[in-house]
């Protein structure tokens, strides 16, 4: 894969309520040599809450795929893995 698709790679794979009106979306993200989990929180008005490009969630060796995301229901706990 060439270097520029490479740093546009980014697969949106699941999403959830965060269980105060905004989202948790996680996706597979080519930034480096494999794919990476990221991860990124919305609130209700639509402002990221987390950094910019979101956080890693998983970047072990190799490809890193299929995030899970677990809310608790009062919207406070949360739980990814990749």
């Amino acid at each position: 894969m060439s270097s520029v698709m490479r740093k546009i790679c980014q697969i949106v794979l699941l999403m959830c309520s965060d269980g105060n009106g905004g989202a948790i979306i996680a996706w597979s993200d080519l930034r480096g040599e494999y794919s990476d989990i990221y991860a990124q929180r919305i609130n209700a008005a639509g402002e990221l809450q987390w950094t910019e490009n979101g956080v890693v969630i998983s970047a072990a060796d190799y490809n890193q795929q299929n995030p899970v995301i677990c809310v608790d229901e009062d919207g406070g706990d949360y739980r990814m893995d990749g």
